[in-house]
């Protein structure tokens, strides 16, 4: 399939399958090119003049490797409207905040959802309390099995966090992660579900 068509796939709103994988050692030496691949991507989706019928969903792991990208804030604002929801993934709000630093509350308050999970330390507790009127002390003592989830003007403080190792609707639909030797050995085992 040549580029032509499959760029017109993606504005009629098509039903179509994008993978776009960098191994983690490439992520800052190729990020010129992830985002220019992306730019192509969302200028494509920018142009659609109809409503598609199927929604966009566009999934971001490792944002911050991304640098300063204004046209994903564009995205993250405007997306909705294009019938694209976007999903970016980032380690700490910080990164967020270094990358965007006069507009990282636009990520926050055109996002349909929050998901804030791990082992969170003060600092960032200090900015969820803000974020989501828990106290610090609520945020910091969660569990590891727990999450702060934020979905569509609804706080949910204490929600159980998925687990693909233990949880039925996972059940063989995923491989051994490489770095462990047994699923009874990754670290998400060890959550008390």
């Amino acid at each position: 399939m040549g580029c032509g068509v499959f760029l017109y796939d993606i504005v009629e709103g098509k039903p179509t399958d994008v993978f776009i994988v960098f191994p983690p050692d490439k992520l800052e030496s190729h990020n010129h090119l992830l985002r220019l691949i992306l730019m192509t991507l969302f200028k494509a989706i920018l142009s659609r003049n109809k409503p598609v019928e199927q929604k966009t969903l566009i999934l971001l792991d490792e944002c911050s490797s991304l640098g300063e990208f204004p046209l994903l804030e564009s995205m993250i604002c405007l997306g909705r409207g294009y019938g694209v929801i976007v999903v970016t993934i980032w380690q700490d709000l910080s990164q967020i905040k270094r990358n965007y630093p006069e507009t990282y509350n636009s990520f926050l308050n055109n996002s349909g959802a929050w998901q804030f999970f791990g082992k969170i330390k003060y600092n960032l507790a200090i900015d969820l309390s803000k974020l989501t009127g828990m106290t610090v002390n609520e945020i910091i003592s969660l569990k590891p099995n727990e999450q702060i989830l934020y979905i569509e003007n609804e706080l949910y403080k204490r929600a159980l966090l998925l687990n693909y190792l233990q949880d039925d609707e996972f059940a063989g639909k995923f491989n051994i992660n490489p770095f462990y030797d047994k699923p009874n050995d990754n670290p998400k085992n060890k959550n008390g579900r």
